[in-house]
């Protein structure tokens, strides 16, 4: 969070992000900086007209960051507000919850506040200067491109100075433990509003070229329970609202997630909760039949055509395929996996990966409802995503899961 304010506000050496903004005034150009699991990113977006000065500002970008004080003041000043929403909303044990569901480790962690107020620009060019200059890189561009577009990358990022010509992942740590299980545990924070989640999660696997395919099937499995839930919990019993089912196979981690969940009312916790194990391991033990599959399967079949018209899902198609170029062939049999998918091929990962002895129910509750008398694992993080970036299929945060639609 801290890096993202100072590369995003901090403009360049020779000009401030208010320099920029004036000199840039007119033109479609921008250049983004995020972290994903195990890389960082620079993005923009641009229109074929803009495309040299896009990609010269990104060039700009990666070899003579600003490292201004004015992302520091800014991240500072949002401090006092993010930990009051970490205490006072679901964001608070949203991230407890993400943080417990892979072991505690420390990269979802609970930074203190002072521990935040600590982090000064010299710490990020430590950590970050060697990494932009020396260190692997993959640049990706998808759309509407002009003719002279190779000449224009080659005059820009092309001109790079040599750099590492392989990635080094031998300082990173891919592990992470899921609890043990089955568990089930309350989450609180401190608010009158009459609002709670329940959450079923169940260890899965991360998203690699042996297990592509059944990452596939899962987003089948995910959508069949989505729509049981639906129709069990909200329809029928009425008792929660925005309930669904999401699988996230982690892509850089060795680890995944399968989520139910719902939101509801606190008094309501314990019956959508016992409803949502009594549905996971139906399916666990009985699997869904053909209908459920088809009907399942029917949404998924038709948003694989939207995406190809997306220039959002062939960036992510090119996006670390030098490294690993069999992503591309992920992208080439992806429609043809779906469609050949069988109600046996899920029913056999349900079989697998749903019991509900495999799972960690959790309960997330204001403190002033009735189910507040359990213990908190305690703690806040502003390192972690809150539930609906958990949830979301992009790469566009540290910890989030798998590519769109893969």
């Amino acid at each position: 969070v801290f890096a993202a304010y100072v590369m995003n506000l901090g403009g360049l050496g020779n000009h401030s992000q208010d320099d920029l903004d004036r000199l840039m005034a007119g033109k479609s150009v921008g250049v983004g900086f995020s972290i994903a699991n195990d890389h960082f990113v620079f993005s923009g977006e641009t229109q074929p007209d803009d495309l040299e000065l896009e990609l010269q500002l990104l060039a700009a970008h990666i070899v003579d960051p600003g490292y201004r004080e004015e992302g520091v003041r800014i991240y500072q000043q949002q401090i006092p507000i993010r930990l009051n929403d970490y205490v006072h909303t679901l964001d608070g044990p949203q991230s407890e919850m993400s943080q417990f569901l892979k072991g505690g480790d420390e990269r979802y962690g609970i930074p203190t506040e002072e521990e935040m107020l600590s982090y000064t620009v010299d710490d990020l060019k430590s950590w970050l200067s060697s990494q932009l200059m020396e260190s692997y890189m993959e640049f990706s561009i998808v759309g509407d491109l002009p003719d002279d577009a190779v000449d224009m990358i080659l005059r820009t990022l092309g001109a790079i100075p040599a750099r590492a010509d392989a990635v080094d992942t031998s300082a990173f740590d891919n592990q992470l433990t899921f609890p043990e299980t089955p568990q089930e545990v309350t989450l609180t924070y401190n608010s009158k509003e009459p609002q709670a989640m329940v959450l079923l999660a169940f260890e899965t696997f991360p998203m690699t070229a042996s297990t592509i395919n059944d990452a596939r099937y899962m987003n089948i499995l995910a959508t069949a329970m989505d729509q049981r839930v639906f129709n069990e919990v909200r329809e029928e019993m009425g008792a929660a609202y925005s309930p669904g089912a999401v699988s996230s196979p982690y892509d850089g981690f060795d680890h995944g997630e399968f989520f139910v969940y719902a939101m509801t009312d606190p008094s309501n916790v314990t019956v959508v909760g016992d409803r949502m194990k009594i549905i996971a391991d139906s399916v666990a033990q009985d699997g869904i039949n053909e209908d459920d599959f088809l009907r399942a399967r029917e949404p998924i079949l038709s948003n694989l055509e939207l995406t190809l018209q997306s220039n959002s899902y062939w960036l992510s198609v090119m996006d670390a395929s030098q490294a690993a170029p069999y992503t591309l062939d992920w992208a080439r049999n992806r429609d043809e996996v779906y469609r050949n998918a069988t109600v046996e091929d899920i029913n056999q990962l349900a079989a697998t990966y749903l019991p509900v002895s495999q799972s960690v129910l959790v309960s997330m509750v204001p403190e002033s409802s009735d189910d507040s008398s359990s213990t908190s694992t305690g703690g806040r993080s502003l390192l972690t995503k809150t539930l609906q970036d958990l949830l979301s299929k992009t790469k566009a945060g540290f910890g989030t899961a798998p590519r769109p639609l893969v």
